[in-house]
């Protein structure tokens, strides 16, 4: 059974048997995400998507980058994933930059980022958004003009105020431990499992910031430039890779819906 340990509710499904689990940002509570297989390690078949941008004035923003890969999870080991949204959702950290960015998806084993899927830039007055990477692969410039509002790069571990304060370093996983919050208030209803998913100061708000009728740029492993030249779009999310994973497909675009991610069992896909 692969479970799902969050703190708004989670339960449990049996890959094999019942199914794949899926989580779509469009749901509020399906934007962080911790997951374990309980029984036995399995090797599943991913397919995730960054979110796309917001469209201005009948100009789409970019798509999220999609792709789909194989990884092995291991029995009680924590998987932690941040699924994005457009700029406009608001209320969290997982958008792209000012003016309709949208944000990337990630995926986490314990500290280490494995898989990231770039977000849509936003729309501009004028011209549409580039397209976020998949796993590994770019994102696309926005559409017309100068695309120089450059965003930030994301850390290849988890930073964690908490954490950084107790001594531990990016990198470092964390125990057999429940779940604790950005504050470093653990959670209790959560499973004590092996973790290294650090809360807080983690930076994926990345994508550059635009203004007025300039579209921002999407999250990703490298965030997207916003359009500096005014009515243009803003560039996609980059994607990215640890190496842990074997990448099946890996798309620029591809999702033009909120952040999301599907999980099967690998073995069930083959028949």
């Amino acid at each position: 059974e692969l479970v799902d340990s969050t703190w708004n509710g989670g339960g449990s499904k049996d890959l094999v048997n019942q199914g794949f689990l899926e989580f779509d940002a469009n749901d509020s509570d399906e934007r962080s995400i911790c997951i374990y297989p309980t029984e036995k390690d399995i090797d599943v078949l991913i397919t995730m998507g960054g979110s796309k941008g917001d469209a201005k004035n009948g100009n789409r923003g970019g798509e999220g980058g999609l792709s789909s890969f194989r990884l092995t999870l291991n029995q009680n080991e924590e998987y932690f994933i941040r699924l994005g949204v457009p700029y406009s959702v608001g209320g969290s950290n997982d958008f792209g930059g000012v003016v309709g960015g949208g944000g990337a998806s990630i995926f986490h084993r314990r500290a280490n980022r494995v898989a990231v899927c770039g977000g849509g830039g936003g729309g501009g007055q004028n011209n549409r958004g580039g397209d976020g990477g998949g796993c590994n692969v770019a994102g696309e410039d926005g559409e017309s003009g100068a695309n120089n509002v450059v965003g930030g790069k994301l850390s290849t571990c988890t930073v964690g105020d908490y954490w950084a304060n107790q001594g531990y370093s990016q990198c470092q996983n964390l125990g057999n431990i429940k779940y604790r919050n950005s504050s470093g208030t653990e959670i209790t209803q959560t499973a004590q499992i092996d973790r290294g998913y650090k809360a807080g100061g983690n930076f994926r708000r990345n994508g550059g910031n635009g203004s007025g009728n300039q579209g921002g740029g999407g999250a990703g492993v490298e965030g997207g430039s916003a359009a500096l030249s005014d009515g243009s779009g803003g560039g996609g999310g980059s994607g990215y890779s640890n190496g842990e994973i074997t990448i099946i497909s890996s798309t620029v675009g591809g999702n033009n819906d909120y952040g999301y991610i599907k999980i099967e069992d690998y073995g069930s896909t083959l028949t």
